[in-house]
């Protein structure tokens, strides 16, 4: 059966989508890159950079892929794009033959940022064999300079991200390690490497946000907060941003008020049989630190676009107000059986289909307080609330809205 294209989660018309990245505003519209593949609804190695376009973050246009292998390239993969002194885009490009090792590259890009001139390798590889998984390069503006920071394994050790500066985005001198963690830390796991590293500043705090990952299975984005110097990163305390392995790959920019963003790629797998098209964009979140704590909260440009549209719904409750029972948002279809149940006296979430429970969060360490927010759109179901720390997507049945009963006790 052939899932329903979701209104305002973005995907492709065709072809397989993971990692955002680039993701900015240029004085009139907001540009968002992906990987992209146009060669089927499955993973594969010659990625392009696929591109879209929103007035309001919400409401996306796909446009044609920025950018596709030239002939000496396997692929095209994740990084990031500054706009100053010119739009000018940092990839992945993959060895062939060593896939751990990757070669950072930049183009530049025209005004509207559809046409881009590759100018070349300008980071050859990790700075020595000690690391591998070598991607994923984020760079923003430090002073007068510029910053990179880029995500590997350390062998010996688990997931980390090196630094790099530079001057003129051209010439990048190796800075160290930014940060790593031993992949045998516990009770959070953080994996043997990190992709995707984005650091940046919220609400004056320096945080870290990894998708890690290890042969075992883990898939999973996390986060540090703690104290930078200008060459290292000492976390002070570590959380979950995604709590399901739908979320992954999560990039971070900043909106047209300057406010610290962040967008998820949600993984769909399987993919439905006789689908053109895989992979969904999460909703836009802006991000807030509140007592050593990352939480984020839904934009707030969502709010009326989502609020008046048919078949999209949202359903809100006073985590305080409800402190004396709960909710249960159930979905009346008989091939499902689908609920999400907080029980507040339990300080927990389940998640259950088929009457059988597939997830269970325990509020009392994710420090779930504030409101609660779910929101559901073409069988893709957000929650988020504003104490608490990360994001949940869970899919469920692509339902008309009248037949959701939501129940509080």
């Amino acid at each position: 059966m052939t899932r329903r294209r979701p209104q305002f989660h973005f995907t492709p018309a065709r072809g397989w989508m993971n990692d955002p990245h680039g993701i900015v505003f240029d004085g009139e519209r907001y540009h968002l890159f992906f990987q992209y593949s146009p060669l089927g609804t499955s993973w594969e190695a010659a990625m392009h950079w696929g591109h879209a376009v929103s007035p309001d973050l919400v409401q996306w246009q796909e446009l044609e892929p920025a950018l596709m292998p030239c002939a000496d390239e396997v692929g095209c993969w994740s990084g990031s794009l500054v706009l100053a002194p010119q739009p000018t885009m940092f990839y992945t490009r993959p060895t062939a033959g060593e896939w751990s090792r990757g070669l950072v590259v930049a183009a530049v890009g025209s005004s509207e940022m559809s046409e881009w001139t590759r100018i070349g390798v300008v980071i050859d590889g990790p700075p020595s064999d000690e690391f591998f998984d070598f991607r994923d390069p984020q760079v923003r503006r430090d002073g007068q300079g510029w910053k990179l920071t880029i995500g590997a394994g350390q062998r010996g050790v688990g997931g980390c991200a090196l630094q790099y500066s530079s001057t003129d985005l051209r010439h990048w001198s190796y800075d160290g390690v930014l940060a790593s963690r031993s992949s045998e830390a516990g009770p959070l796991a953080s994996g043997t490497v990190w992709e995707c590293p984005q650091f940046l500043q919220v609400d004056g705090q320096w945080v870290l946000l990894v998708s890690a990952m290890d042969q075992a299975g883990l898939a999973e984005v996390l986060y540090a907060i703690g104290d930078y110097d200008g060459l290292a990163f000492t976390p002070r305390t570590w959380g979950h941003f995604g709590h399901s392995k739908s979320v992954y790959a999560t990039t971070t920019f900043h909106d047209a008020e300057g406010q610290p963003c962040v967008m998820s790629w949600l993984r769909e797998l399987p993919v439905d049989e006789g689908q053109p098209w895989a992979g969904e964009q999460s909703f836009v979140q802006r991000l807030h630190v509140i007592d050593d704590r990352l939480v984020l909260a839904q934009h707030p440009n969502l709010d009326p676009i989502v609020t008046a549209a048919e078949p999209a719904w949202r359903f809100t409750i006073n985590l305080e107000e409800a402190c004396n029972g709960g909710f249960c948002i159930d979905i009346d279809d008989a091939d499902s059986g689908w609920s999400l149940v907080l029980d507040w006296d339990a300080h927990t979430l389940h998640v259950s289909a088929d009457d059988a429970v597939t997830y269970v969060a325990d509020l009392r360490s994710d420090g779930a307080t504030g409101q609660l927010d779910v929101v559901v759109d073409a069988g893709i179901a957000e929650v988020t609330w504003s104490g608490g720390e990360g994001m949940y997507a869970f899919m469920v049945p692509d339902v008309d809205p009248e037949r959701i009963d939501v129940t509080t006790w």
